[in-house]
Order: C-alpha cells, then structure tokens, then sequence
C-alpha cells in the first residue's frame, strides 16, 4: 500500500483540519502547499518522494490550510541486511490487532529483507506503543511489525 499525502503528513505531526483534497492534488503535481497552524504561524509543506519539506510561507492566491501541529520524532531501525530506516507513526482510531477479522484486513504480505534484531523489535514496539498505533511508514509505504520483519499493512481508520 502506498502512502498518501494525508497520512505522510499526520506521520510528521501535521493534522489538516480541511482542504484534504486540495492537499493530496497539490502533493501529487509537486506544488509547495500554503498551511497556517493553530497559533496563527503560516509555512509551506512540500511532499516529494515521500519527504516532507517545511519552508517559509508561498505568496499565492489561495487561503491557508488550516493545520494542528505537533513534533513526532522518527525512530530508527536497521535491518539484519545493514539497511537503515526511519519511521513514523500513521495515526489509527483502533488497533487491528485486538480483533482477528480487523488483523486479516490489516496485514499484508512481508517486506523482503526487513528482518530487524531483537532490540530494533523491541524499540518499534515501545514506539508503537506510545505514538497509538500499529502502522508505520518510511515516506512511500506503510507497515506494520509482523514476527522479527516488516510488513505491509493497510490502516483501518474510520
């Protein structure tokens, strides 16, 4: 599954409070999108490859999205192979795992080569644990921890 340009900004702590369809466009041709958060600070987001860019504000046409902001730090794991991966939470309303038919759903297929050592496990499970979630993304998919691997997964927000 790949990530859109609403969840790679939720995994970066920007939630839209409107304009989700003018954001996903805009994303999609590449165009820096003018935001204004809750405490009246206006920036622009540009989303390029599955990296977020924070810039000064745009001179356009066209109002703010209005946004809330927070800080998520990424956390980092290294796989077994030697690849290194920063990783951010996707925000969920539930979690799949409580619920079989829910997990079914859920779960895709493994990411070949993401096998992770005990202690990057341990680590993603913690951060899961505090960010609410169990879905991850990297800037171009999104996935879960299945056994010592990597996933892919599909978010179940209502």
């Amino acid at each position: 599954m790949t990530i859109s340009a609403y969840q790679l900004l939720q995994s970066h702590g920007i939630q839209l409070m409107a304009g989700r369809q003018r954001v996903e466009v805009l994303a999609k041709m590449g165009q820096p999108i003018k935001m204004i958060d809750t405490e009246g600070n206006t920036f622009s987001v540009v989303i390029m490859q599955g990296h977020v860019r924070i810039d000064d504000p745009i001179q356009d046409l066209y109002p703010p999205i209005m946004v809330e902001r927070s800080h998520i730090a990424p956390v980092s794991v290294t796989t077994v192979a030697g690849k290194k991966l920063e990783l951010r939470p996707i925000p969920m309303d539930r979690m799949p795992s409580q619920d079989h038919q829910d997990w079914m759903r859920f779960i895709g297929h493994h990411v070949p080569g993401s096998a992770l050592p005990e202690m990057d496990q341990r680590r993603l499970q913690v951060y899961m644990q505090q960010h609410q979630t169990e879905a991850l993304t990297d800037g171009t998919g999104i996935y879960t921890l299945l056994g010592d691997s990597l996933a892919h997964c599909n978010p179940l927000n209502r």
